[in-house]
């Protein structure tokens, strides 16, 4: 959840309806507060219903606008990734040559996404103004954003220091996660919940700066000065400081790395999977 049609059959089978529920609250609704007039009475109904909530993050659960019916019954348990199958990928060695053409030496910030309106690439982009000539940002996703991004990055005059790559298959997304120096979540609305490409980039030793988002779990992942730095949302020049003081410094990129990498392992499917197993056994069993 959200998703309003099952929340809806759901609600008319209620009275045939035995089955205990847990409901995986996944993030909070932003956009279509017009449409939350109608559905939010079908939301509180679910949330009373429900046996066990589970969410991905303390921030989701205390700050959601829904955090009163969670009370006592609760559990956090974050995203997970293969980790040891995101490993199994070798580089594309294609495309890390490709990279290092558009890189010329210079330093690597990478970030990925779709190219939505949440996902802040604006302000990654215009961040670009305020990072030295040594440092470019990559952006790799597609989405209905391309063009408006694709025309800010030439109106700004940032072509040959933002580049941005399309749509990746996993090889060439994981060529990307090793050559880049810093990874970058930009996200500007709570709509980003929980940001898994962080976690991803983590895989891989990469110090990550990332925002400050209310109500979302992205600085739970991003421990803020021990795996990278967190600024507030809609700051270009804050993300740009927060990459040029990572990258100044290589003592304290290296402690950022490798806090990171080994942060990366909490989030692993098999320690998530055990979470979520020990939910459903204790609800059965109650």
């Amino acid at each position: 959840m959200p998703d309003p049609m099952a929340n809806l059959a759901l609600f008319f089978s209620q009275l045939k309806l035995k089955a205990k529920i847990i409901l995986q609250w996944h993030m909070e609704i932003y956009r279509y507060r017009l449409l939350m007039i109608f559905y939010k009475p079908l939301l509180e109904w679910l949330f009373n219903r429900a046996e066990h909530i589970i969410v991905s993050s303390n921030n989701l659960r205390e700050e959601s606008e829904f955090s009163k019916f969670m009370q006592n019954k609760t559990t956090v348990i974050p995203l997970g990734i293969d980790i040891n199958e995101l490993h199994q990928y070798e580089e594309d060695y294609y495309y890390a040559d490709y990279i290092r053409e558009l890189s010329m030496g210079r330093k690597i910030v990478l970030s990925v996404g779709r190219l939505v309106y949440y996902k802040g690439f604006d302000v990654l982009i215009n961040s670009a103004k305020f990072l030295p000539e040594n440092v470019v940002i990559l952006i790799a996703g597609d989405g209905p954003l391309k063009k408006n991004l694709e025309e800010m990055v030439e109106f700004l005059g940032l072509k040959g220091k933002v580049f941005l790559l399309g749509k990746l298959n996993q090889k060439q997304l994981v060529t990307c996660y090793k050559r880049c120096d810093v990874f970058c979540l930009p996200s500007k609305y709570k709509t980003e919940a929980f940001g898994i490409v962080q976690v991803e980039a983590m895989c891989f030793g990469k110090p990550v700066v990332s925002t400050k988002l209310r109500g979302s779990g992205v600085c739970e992942v991003n421990l803020h000065g021990e795996t990278g730095l967190c600024v507030e949302p809609g700051d270009s020049k804050g993300l740009a400081e927060a990459i040029i003081k990572i990258l100044e410094n290589e003592e304290n990129y290296n402690i950022y790395s490798k806090k990171a990498k080994e942060r990366a392992n909490i989030f692993s499917i098999e320690r998530v999977t055990n979470n979520f197993v020990n939910i459903y056994e204790k609800v059965l069993q109650s």
